[in-house]
């Protein structure tokens, strides 16, 4: 098999935003399916006779959960299932800056070719105003540079430590959709450049998210909640339980 003509920044590109899907479906299907999907075991501890954990993570997603339905004592071990989505969460944010940075590169230097020299930012920024950018085309890079490169990608390939995660707030969907997609935007930028196209960003951009991987090419921010917060506030009601019962007794 002759893999002379593979293409590597296609394949990087497609893998970058598949894992972008992954982190998707863990807000959109319900909790049980996101923890099957992700490898993770179902396992419930629950006090009540009839689990409500269980009816929790059959029928509600990550951003439908209420403290009113969940009983105090079951809250702990239901924090403890939602974390676990949390943890994959960010991996695959990570994943897809990985993937989507080395994409990057690999267009990059091909274009200006390996012994090119400067930093990653200067390729790119020597190639867009080379090229005639408009400001908002150079932002569109900048933005990319300083959210996805600089806080998420060089402090995982780069790490100072080997545990504990950095920037843990970069590392959720609506964060990364944002940005990516503006990274997005300078690879049609120097594809219509190179190829003598006139593809329109956003119209490629929906083609690479909606028709290619079942992703929305436009979100709102409050339909991907930071769900640490409902992971505080369960083991919060489980401690507020537990004190109130300990204080009955007393």
């Amino acid at each position: 098999m002759d893999l002379g003509h593979y293409d590597i920044a296609n394949y990087l590109g497609h893998k970058a935003i598949n894992h972008l899907y992954l982190v998707h479906r863990i807000y959109k299907v319900p909790i049980s399916q996101a923890l099957a999907e992700n490898g993770i075991n179902g396992f419930s501890v629950d006090f009540k006779e009839k689990s409500d954990i269980e009816f929790e993570k059959a029928s509600k997603t990550v951003c439908d959960i209420s403290l009113d339905s969940v009983d105090p004592i079951n809250a702990f071990h239901f924090a403890n299932h939602l974390e676990q989505l949390r943890r994959c969460e960010a991996e695959h944010c990570i994943d897809t800056a990985i993937y989507f940075q080395a994409m990057m590169e690999a267009t990059i230097n091909d274009v200006l070719g390996s012994k090119a020299k400067g930093s990653f930012k200067d390729k790119w920024l020597k190639f867009l105003k080379s090229n005639n950018a408009s400001e908002i085309e150079v932002k569109y890079f900048e933005s990319y540079h300083d959210n996805i490169y600089k806080k998420i990608r060089i402090p995982t390939v780069h790490a100072k430590n080997r545990n504990g995660l950095s920037n843990i707030e970069s590392l959720q969907f609506s964060f990364v959709h944002e940005n990516i997609k503006y990274g997005w935007f300078s690879f049609v930028f120097l594809l219509n450049k190179i190829h003598n196209f006139n593809m329109d960003y956003n119209d490629n951009w929906k083609i690479m998210s909606e028709e290619s991987h079942r992703i929305p090419a436009v979100i709102k921010q409050e339909d991907y909640p930071d769900y640490s917060l409902i992971i505080n506030s369960l083991h919060q009601y489980h401690i507020d339980y537990l004190n109130n019962q300990i204080n009955s007794i007393v």
